[in-house]
């Protein structure tokens, strides 16, 4: 449901019931903002929820800005899996990183176009259908909400593609542990 169509405020009603499915089989790209932001909540190591994806795992375009290229192959950073689960899903099917989650995470399950990258506002809501969402239709989000954690995504990927693009001319041995250490500050 696109805004202006019949309905669309409804989705603001969209309310999660920690079912966790979302959670489940689908890789979460991330960019090296999310990955501080987990890194330094959690007081985790990067390597620990981080790794790279290759092309035949994640359903991102062939020239998507966000491929890494390393010595071998090239990759997406992802959150790492356990048993098919996101490494921070717990057993109750619960994020234990919630308050540090990736800004895709926070925007999931609603599909956010805006009017103008950088200060407009939203000019298209839909829900993404992904995987069987068990949802409610109490709560309470906004417009306002969601344009602001689109914009910030877009702005955390700009910077992020301008980094790896600069990362993917050079001509060194590149590893994913080296890409770590220098774009997002692993030690």
């Amino acid at each position: 449901m696109g805004l202006g169509r019949p309905g669309w405020e409804r989705l603001l009603k969209f309310r999660c019931t920690g079912c966790g499915n979302c959670c489940k089989g689908t890789y979460i790209c991330i960019t090296d903002a999310d990955a501080r932001r987990l890194a330094d909540g959690m007081k985790r190591p990067l390597e620990s929820f981080v790794r790279f994806a290759r092309e035949d795992e994640v359903a991102l375009g062939k020239r998507h800005g966000w491929w890494v290229r390393f010595a071998r192959r090239r990759g997406v950073m992802v959150l790492r899996w356990v048993r098919g689960r996101c490494v921070f899903l717990d057993e109750q099917d619960r994020c234990t990183a919630y308050e540090h989650r990736p800004l895709v995470c926070r925007i999931h399950p609603f599909e956010v176009t805006l009017a103008d990258e950088d200060k407009g506002g939203v000019a298209k809501l839909a829900m993404n259908r992904v995987t069987e969402c068990p949802h409610e239709w109490d709560g309470h989000e906004t417009k306002r909400n969601l344009g602001l954690l689109e914009r910030m995504l877009w702005r955390d990927s700009d910077r992020y593609i301008a980094k790896i693009e600069a990362w993917n001319r050079r001509r060194t041995w590149r590893t994913p542990a080296a890409f770590l250490r220098e774009m997002v500050g692993a030690e």
